[in-house]
């Protein structure tokens, strides 16, 4: 009798980040966060001069830090300056979330 594979499951919730300051054609949207698997990373999505971009930026929250960056000199800027209150707004989430017991973080 062959056993059934488990695939895990990858819950994610967004958090909207309306209300940074806007600067450089970026607007932060909103970020997209991996609630289950516990996995230190986001996706921060943005809209440039108006357009929103289809790939977010990837942000280490271990390291606490954009993997991704811009070429522009002005908008790269920008993003660093912007990057404490995007990080808040990201931990703020995560301390409103009740905490799992084990047996409650896995699907059966």
């Amino acid at each position: 009798m062959a056993s059934a594979a488990y695939a895990p499951v990858t819950r994610t919730k967004m958090v909207a980040l309306g209300g940074i300051p806007v600067g450089a054609g970026i607007e932060f949207l909103e970020a997209e966060v991996f609630i289950q698997p516990d996995i230190p990373f986001s996706i921060v999505y943005y809209s440039l001069n108006g357009d929103r971009q289809e790939d977010g930026m990837r942000v280490d929250l271990d390291k606490q830090i954009f993997l991704d960056h811009f070429d522009d000199e002005a908008q790269e800027r920008f993003l660093e300056q912007a990057r404490p209150e995007v990080l808040d707004r990201i931990f703020t989430f995560f301390e409103s979330q009740p905490v799992l017991a084990p047996s409650e973080a896995q699907p059966n």
